[in-house]
């Protein structure tokens, strides 16, 4: 589903050249949770971004679902984006005047498919037990709650693969529970899921870890 091939991302930060990601090679398998961790500027988040198709590397090769990801341009990165991927963010990332409905459905503005936003988001939302939660703005709703909005927004487009940037990372640790269990079950009806975390507790939710330091993978069990 996912390969990496000698994936380089370098940044010239003045005189100093910043390898963010040196040479990763990486494999990831339809149906697969993978825990990517290591310390602040390990390379974990430029990876992701790699991954999720908001960044591109300096070098190297990233194949998607066996498309050459290399050589698309912005328009169909974009589109690989919106019906492959789906991403949950640490901070939700919720438009505030925004109901849950409305906020789970604002991918489907940049689909073919949005004859039917409402009904969708709906479905979506009570896929993550928020039914009675469809009308309430983000002020209304807890955090869990709010991350069960967001959760809910990266299914509605049927995306192969669910990126997590540490979903867990603003929440208590009941809370936090109840949402990777959210993830474990989205993994059993055979979710691919990437999750960035720096909590030994939080990766133990997926299949295996990746660990990274210095731009570089550490290890892979």
């Amino acid at each position: 589903m996912i390969q990496l091939k000698n994936i380089k991302k370098y940044y010239q930060m003045g005189e100093n050249l910043i390898k963010a990601l040196d040479d990763v090679s990486l494999n990831i398998k339809k149906n697969d949770f993978v825990a990517v961790m290591g310390p602040s500027g390990s390379g974990k988040s430029t990876l992701m971004n790699i991954i999720g198709c908001l960044d591109t590397p300096s070098s190297g090769t990233y194949i998607l679902n066996e498309k050459e990801v290399n050589s698309l341009d912005d328009d169909e990165m974009a589109k690989i984006r919106n019906s492959n991927l789906g991403f949950i963010f640490q901070n939700f990332n919720l438009l505030p005047r925004l109901n849950a409905i409305k906020n789970v459905a604002l991918p489907l503005l940049y689909s073919s498919n949005n004859y039917n936003n409402i009904k969708k988001a709906i479905e979506s939302l009570e896929m993550v037990g928020l039914k009675d939660r469809i009308y309430h703005k983000p002020s209304e709703l807890s955090g869990g709650q709010s991350q069960r909005v967001a959760i809910a927004r990266a299914l509605i487009n049927n995306p192969s693969i669910i990126l997590a940037d540490e979903p867990t990372g603003n929440l208590d640790s009941v809370t936090s529970e109840e949402i990777m269990k959210l993830l474990q079950k989205l993994h059993k009806k055979g979710q691919t899921i990437i999750m960035v975390t720096h909590e030994g507790s939080i990766a133990k939710y997926a299949d295996y870890a990746i660990h990274m330091r210095d731009g570089k993978i550490t290890n892979d069990i």
